[in-house]
């Protein structure tokens, strides 16, 4: 049993040390980070596939942490214009907003969503946010709130376009 430690513990160490020349080439893609990366990947290839699979799967568990802090920060202290027509604008984007989500994590439970479409969708709905809760009245122009409506409403469709 202690053997067996002995090798998972080196393992664990080698497959850290991979993770790093994989982090290190990608920061910096020189030739030397690149010799080091191959030469890793040539003599360890199990462990280099190992932590080659960690770092996609932390990346994506980052990713998905990411999406629920954004989602879970709808604004709460939301001031509608008093204007009819760009209060209806609003409750638009924001219904576009909620429909979005759900349809993309629907599309995620069928594994039908790609990161471009998870990425895209995550930086749009950032974007009306800050559009729809922007200081009082600033942000509510009828172009601007226009243009973000057409974008989420592209957006919906391709989403929509997924599921046929």
């Amino acid at each position: 049993m202690a053997a067996r430690q002995v090798i998972e513990d080196k393992e664990r160490k080698q497959v850290a040390r991979i993770k790093g020349l994989i982090r290190d080439y990608h920061r910096s893609k020189t030739d030397a980070a690149k010799k080091a990366f191959e030469e890793a990947n040539g003599l360890f290839p199990f462990l280099f596939s190992r932590a080659w699979s960690e770092l996609k799967r932390d990346k994506a568990a980052d990713s998905a942490r990411a999406e629920l802090s954004v989602e879970m920060a709808a604004p709460d202290d939301l001031v509608y214009p008093l204007d009819p027509a760009l209060r209806e604008r609003v409750i638009e984007i924001e219904r576009l907003i909620g429909a979005i989500a759900g349809d993309l994590e629907r599309l995620k439970a069928t594994g039908k969503a790609d990161d471009i479409l998870i990425q895209t969708c995550r930086k749009l709905t950032l974007r009306a946010r800050e559009v729809v809760a922007g200081p009082q009245g600033r942000g509510f122009t009828v172009r601007r709130l226009d243009v973000t409506r057409n974008s989420l409403t592209t957006t919906w469709r391709q989403i929509q376009g997924r599921f046929q």
